[in-house]
């Protein structure tokens, strides 16, 4: 459950960087955030495995990288890899907006796309 909580706040602090515009677009294309688990109350294995999985697809990945931890069974393991997504990030945009693969994104490079 830690980690859990650890992932929802690093997502919650990526919603704060893209304002209540950013934040509509993002509810409108995933829907509301699973719930955090409590400090100090029981969290079901199924409900950290939909956390781990929303986070996943809320984040830029590769299709590579999606497919590998679509697959995975280990949610610890896909929530850890979504936190250290989200920790490097820092606040470079790393949600999956619409726009967000562009080259004109403020996280991607224009050298990039060439």
């Amino acid at each position: 459950p830690e980690l859990a909580r650890s992932a929802m706040a690093l997502l919650e602090a990526q919603l704060g960087h893209v304002g209540q515009g950013g934040r509509r677009v993002f509810l409108e294309r995933f829907g509301d955030l699973p719930p955090t688990p409590a400090l100090g109350r029981p969290c079901t294995s199924a409900a950290l495995e939909r956390l781990s999985f929303f986070v996943l697809g809320a984040l830029i990945t590769n299709l590579t990288e999606r497919r590998q931890w679509l697959r995975s069974r280990d949610t610890h393991a896909r929530l850890e890899h979504c936190c250290s997504r989200l920790q490097a990030a820092g606040s470079r945009p790393v949600l999956n907006l619409p726009g967000a693969g562009s080259w004109m994104s403020p996280g991607q490079s224009a050298f990039s796309s060439f």
